[in-house]
């Protein structure tokens, strides 16, 4: 196939300067879209918009409704999942109008709409969105396992609120760089093979091609740095997280452990499900970026852009399926590699009230606490308090909120009364540590970063922190 200049070739009704010449069939089938590969893409996109997109929402639900949930690493999850939404309700609108308008492929039906620019800038800003995300989250779990400390010392809120700023500002920059590749709709007559099924097939049709020829080179340079130096920078990442949390097990085998055994393993699942959703992420992208290379490479030595895209027809297409199942999945992924997240769907969609409040059964003896007949699960950590004869227990329990249980002695019994916990969360939606005197009317449940906090504290028992922690944000 090949482009030729309007004055080759006898057509006179044409009102381009370039004419496709399509008479061999085998070109011209290359264009063509069977009516049942058009019904299996659209079905296909739809099914994957009817699966990501309430998965997604539901999960900026959970964070939005559970205030135990309000965390640092959920609230760059909470803009993962913001740009998984926009990228597949943009880009399965935008093919369905792409492949409902005709069996020809062509850019032409949503360009003369929103213009090549507007067709391929949402979902360009929401990948590098994604790169950014990913990134910070890792970076975020690297400081919290492996130095603690500096965590403590930099998680705020206005760096949370700065990164996640950066996070949508740096992938508008990049997407601005690299658009001009898509900024002349090139459009052209075609010529079909004689034949009754070419008959009602349109005679023209237009692709998005570079303002200048080199900027294609440019952009897609744009588009593969990004991810060139976010996947050497996760890897390093994931290994050191593992690292650490591999000495920890084997301290712990040998007896070493002192850090508090819940806090560890909540934190320990949260990091783990993020290092797989992080691998996810870049597996799933990587077929894109391998033909980023190829188109790259073709410019350079002079092969034509048709000619590669023939040649890797099937793995770009399988790297189009893998890029919009890697928006849909990631609430899966939380849900199945996290009790913790688990239990927070299950709370969010339950039929209880709105409010968070946890009821704490009564015990009369301290033995039918402890073996769990009053639904109490105690640990050996205790809050500060006052009163040595009014000790504060805490539970741990796996997926709930820890609750303050008041104790009081009668004769030789310890009675353990019935009381209801508010969560408390400030005016920007974190969630807030109580003083010590709200300490016997509230408790805040453990989440993965506050159970941070617990861990930091255990590791600066023999070292000094000159930051306090009231800048810090309290995390699930």
């Amino acid at each position: 196939m090949e482009f030729t200049e309007r004055d080759d070739m006898d057509i006179v009704d044409c009102e381009f300067e370039h004419i496709l010449n399509l008479t061999v069939p085998a070109d011209a089938a290359e264009y063509v879209v069977a009516i049942t590969e058009q019904l299996g893409i659209i079905i296909g996109m739809l099914a994957v918009l009817a699966f990501g997109l309430p998965g997604n929402l539901a999960f900026l639900f959970v964070v939005y409704k559970i205030p135990h949930m309000r965390t640092v690493t959920n609230f760059f999850l909470a803009n993962l999942a913001v740009a998984d939404i926009l990228f597949l309700v943009v880009t399965v609108f935008m093919y369905v109008i792409y492949l409902g308008a005709g069996p020809v492929r062509s850019d032409y039906n949503v360009a003369r709409i929103f213009s090549c620019v507007g067709v391929f800038f949402v979902p360009h800003i929401t990948y590098f969105t994604s790169i950014c995300c990913v990134t910070v989250v890792s970076l975020e779990r690297y400081y919290a396992i492996c130095k603690p400390i500096q965590h403590r010392a930099m998680n705020t809120k206005t760096r949370a609120k700065r990164l996640v700023l950066t996070s949508w500002m740096v992938p508008a920059i990049l997407t601005a760089i690299a658009m001009p590749k898509y900024g002349q709709l090139y459009m052209s007559c075609i010529i079909w093979p004689e034949g009754e099924k070419y008959e009602e097939l349109p005679q023209m049709l237009g692709f998005c091609r570079p303002v200048i020829p080199w900027w294609l080179v440019v952009g897609e340079f744009t588009t593969l740095f990004p991810f060139l130096i976010a996947l050497p920078c996760n890897i390093f990442m994931y290994i050191n997280i593992v690292k650490i949390l591999s000495s920890r097990s084997i301290c712990k085998a040998d007896g070493q452990q002192r850090l508090p055994q819940q806090a560890l393993k909540v934190r320990n699942q949260v990091a783990k499900m993020l290092i797989i959703n992080g691998i996810v992420f870049f597996l799933c992208q990587a077929t894109n970026q391998f033909v980023t290379v190829a188109y790259m490479i073709s410019f350079v030595t002079g092969v034509s852009i048709n000619d590669t895209y023939d040649r890797w027809a099937t793995v770009i297409d399988i790297g189009r399926i893998a890029v919009f199942v890697n928006s849909a999945v990631n609430p899966l992924i939380y849900n199945a590699s996290s009790p913790h997240y688990r239990a927070a769907f299950k709370q969010a969609f339950s039929c209880s009230s709105s409010q968070s409040k946890i009821k704490v059964s009564t015990a009369n003896k301290p033995d039918e606490a402890a073996h769990g007949n009053a639904g109490i699960s105690l640990s050996n950590q205790s809050l500060p308090s006052r009163n040595n004869h009014n000790p504060l227990a805490v539970q741990q329990t796996q997926g709930e909120h820890p609750t303050v249980i008041p104790q009081t002695e009668e004769g030789n019994n310890l009675v353990f009364h019935q009381i209801e916990v508010n969560i408390g969360v400030d005016n920007n939606g974190f969630q807030v540590s109580p003083t010590e005197n709200e300490v016997l009317k509230t408790s805040i449940g453990p989440s993965g970063e506050e159970l941070d906090n617990v861990v930091d504290d255990q590791s600066k028992k023999n070292s000094f922190d000159p930051h306090p922690d009231d800048g810090s944000i309290a995390e699930a």
